[in-house]
Parts: structure tokens; C-alpha cells; sequence
């Protein structure tokens, strides 16, 4: 089955970290479609009717900005098509803010059915990222129903394989769903199913019955058994031994469940769980986030 990514070009280096670790991860890369979208703000005066001018004039300056994000996916378009991929497969969309950037990417993903959406983060700190309100971070707080993939770097070509985090929860079998959907037919990764027990040094029927769990959904979307190994840790902070194996296995992808929804009062400035954590330290790899 063909698969479909949503990616969401911008004016930063960030697009270029997407595009570079698809090409690199997947191996047959042009079998992907691709539809890279441009989010253009809503103008300022569209909202105040006091200062807003004729059509012609709105016009008038929305047309540089237009020509910019234009010239972006052009770019992309032109880099996608450049590695022998059939230009049939990539489509390029510039949509208008509706409700914000990101309820317009919502929209637009829940509509076109697409297998993820894969976004950027902009190489600010996080904290500074939690301040501006970044569309990586206020996208994992949306109910959504699609996975999204977040790049913060220029991901090395030597990462191989994918760190899954199983937790036994809905998210995190339906990330393991994804992973064997995107990879089962993709040759190169290994799947390590991650599993954190604590500061316990044994394991559990329950403990067992996870892992069952993520490892049944790797195998019916057609992943090779031989490719999957189990590994546990033991720690008391399961997003510190996520990082630290993460760095040890030198992976291109950790794929994780998240539980949590939209934060609220301090939760907001300083989220916490798991997956919050892995955002906010993502550097060297892909973060494959399902809710």
C-alpha cells in the first residue's frame, strides 16, 4: 500500500532536516507521496475591519509573501523530484491560516487521510519554542487522530533502525501499528521494542503481555520477525533511559504513545510525561509521536 506524507514546508532550515531524513531512512524513498504544504498567516488587517484596506491593496501585500512560500515549495518540489522520483508523486499546497497555522495543518491532514504528518522544530530552545507557541510542540496538543514526526536536526546518515517505546497504553500500540505500516515492507531498519520497568529488576505477566502487544502489530502489518529484538532498562526516569539508548544505538527514529492532552496554567510553560521530555531534548533523531 502506498503511503502518504504530509510534510510542512517553512522559511527555515527545518524543511531541509525532513526532506534529508526521509531521502536517508527510507530506502525505496520514491515509492513515498509526498504533498508539501505552506501555511500562509492570515493578515493582521483582515481581522481589524478598522484598518482594513480595499481588496487591491490586501493584495498588493499579500503577493510578496505569497511569491516567498512559493518560491520554498518550489524549491522543495525541485529537490524531492531531483532524486529520480516520479514528479507525479509530490504535490505542493499552499493553504491560508484558518484558526491558526496549526489548526489549518489539522485540517488539512484529517481531510487528505494522510499517514502522518511530519513538521520541523526551528533549533530554539525549547523553552523559547514553549514561548513562541511552536507548531511542533501545539501540535501534540491537539486531538488528533493521525501521527506526527518531528525533525529538530540534520539527523546523521549513519542512524539506522527505530527505538519503540512500549508502555502498554492505546498510543503506544497504535505507534507500533505505524511503525510496522511504514516499515513492514522497508528493508535496512531493525525495531527495538524499548521497555522501561522501572526500578524493578524483573519482569511481569503485564510486562509481557505489552510487549506482546507492540510485537503482534509490528508482525501484522508485514514486519519481519528476525528484525525485532526486546530490550529492557531499569530506571526510575523512563524519558532519561529512553535518551540515553536512543545515543547508545545511535537510532534514526524513537517512536513513542503520548497520553497527555493540551496543557493548561504551569503544565503549559513546563509539560511533563514522557513524551514531552523527548521533544524537548530532540536533537539526533526522528521523534514519532501517536496520541
Amino acid at each position: 500500500m502506498d503511503k502518504h506524507l504530509l510534510l510542512t514546508i517553512s522559511d527555515d532550515q527545518s524543511s531541509a532536516y525532513k526532506l534529508r531524513f526521509i531521502r536517508n531512512f527510507f530506502k525505496d524513498f520514491c515509492s513515498l507521496n509526498l504533498t508539501l504544504l505552506a501555511v500562509t498567516p492570515a493578515s493582521a488587517y483582515a481581522r481589524d475591519p478598522v484598518l482594513y484596506p480595499e481588496q487591491a491593496e490586501l493584495a498588493d501585500m499579500a503577493s510578496p509573501a505569497a511569491a516567498a512560500v512559493q518560491q520554498h515549495l518550489d524549491y522543495a518540489r525541485q529537490w524531492v523530484t531531483s532524486e529520480v522520483c516520479q514528479p507525479s508523486r509530490v504535490r505542493t499546497k499552499i493553504l491560508p491560516a484558518r484558526g491558526g497555522t496549526v489548526e489549518t495543518i489539522v485540517a488539512e491532514a484529517t481531510a487528505g487521510l494522510y499517514d502522518a504528518v511530519v513538521v520541523g522544530r526551528r533549533g530554539l530552545g525549547w523553552v523559547s519554542e514553549l514561548v513562541e507557541d511552536s507548531v511542533s510542540h501545539k501540535l501534540l496538543w491537539q486531538k488528533i487522530d493521525f501521527p506526527v514526526w518531528v525533525c529538530a536536526g540534520d539527523i546523521e546518515v549513519e542512524r539506522r533502525d527505530v527505538l519503540l517505546c512500549v508502555d502498554g497504553s492505546e498510543p503506544s500500540v497504535r505507534i507500533a501499528d505505524h511503525v510496522g505500516f511504514m516499515l513492514g515492507a522497508e528493508e535496512g531498519h531493525q525495531v527495538t521494542l524499548f521497555y522501561v520497568t522501572g526500578e524493578s529488576d524483573q519482569t511481569t505477566a503485564a510486562d509481557e503481555a505489552r510487549l506482546e502487544q507492540a510485537t503482534t502489530a509490528l508482525l501484522d502489518n508485514g514486519f519481519p520477525e528476525d528484525r525485532i529484538r526486546i530490550k529492557f532498562a531499569r530506571a526510575a526516569k523512563p524519558a532519561e533511559a529512553i535518551l540515553a539508548e536512543a545515543e547508545a544505538g545511535r537510532y534514526a527514529v524513537v517512536a513513542a504513545g503520548r497520553r497527555s492532552d493540551a496543557p493548561t496554567g504551569l503544565k503549559r510553560l513546563l509539560p511533563w510525561g514522557v513524551s514531552s521530555k523527548l521533544l524537548r531534548e530532540l536533537s539526533k533523531f526522528c521523534l514519532w509521536i501517536s496520541k
